[in-house]
């Protein structure tokens, strides 16, 4: 994908009418029946409307839990995908949990189950032409040694702003000039996030949808 193509007029009218599609609530409805977590049908919609705007092939994304992105891209695409997603799979605190829960597990802190590498698989259930690669591994060791560039790059593990300025420094070898980088929880809706200062410092310039709190930018435009 060249920077040339980062045609954000039509992602937009793409957006449009796929956040009013009745076909991509039902999709959603019956994705989020069977997987937990947290994304919306507008996460659908974001996600139809990137993979029609742009020529995604390659996506990398960070943070998978229990599989729901992941498949919500799937279901999204418009042509063959390779995604690869890492995640720490483990029933341990993140970094932007409040101080009293650290001690916790993920349900004794009330955010649900933890994430499980073998149900995100199962849950996901990638087939042909579609190939997904889950890796087990912090993403701040995994990161500085991953090898490629990649299309579209999600963000969606720790939502506090040190962890999210850490990420988008070490994907910034990971990107062509065209790439896209976005990620979910823009709003600080916990005190112990930073999603927004986070991105508002690292980018010349961004978007967000505040129907989904969705943020993205160019590749291009890290500073």
């Amino acid at each position: 994908m060249q920077p040339d193509s980062l045609d954000f007029e039509k992602f937009d009218q793409h957006l449009e009418a796929n956040a009013h599609d009745s076909a991509t609530r039902q999709t959603h409805q019956a994705i989020a029946t069977r997987i937990p977590g947290w994304s919306g049908h507008l996460h659908l919609a974001f996600f139809k409307s990137i993979f029609a705007a742009f020529p995604i092939e390659r996506v990398l994304i960070v943070g998978v839990y229990l599989g729901r992105d992941i498949t919500l891209m799937l279901a999204g695409s418009n042509r063959p995908m390779q995604i690869v997603g890492v995640d720490k799979f483990s029933d341990t605190p993140c970094d932007d949990w409040p101080e009293e829960k650290r001690g916790m597990t993920w349900q004794q802190a009330g955010f649900g189950e933890a994430p499980s590498l073998e149900k995100a698989a199962a849950n996901i259930n990638a087939q042909p032409p579609h190939a997904v690669r889950l890796i087990q591994s912090n993403d701040a060791d995994w990161l500085p040694m991953v090898e490629g560039q990649f299309d579209l790059i999600y963000l969606d593990t720790a939502h506090d702003k040190a962890t999210v300025v850490r990420q988008l420094q070490q994907i910034r070898k990971l990107c062509h000039p065209g790439t896209i980088i976005a990620g979910d929880d823009y709003e600080n809706i916990l005190p112990t996030w930073g999603v927004k200062d986070a991105v508002t410092e690292c980018f010349t310039e961004h978007a967000f949808m505040p129907s989904a709190s969705i943020w993205y930018a160019r590749a291009r435009d890290l500073k």
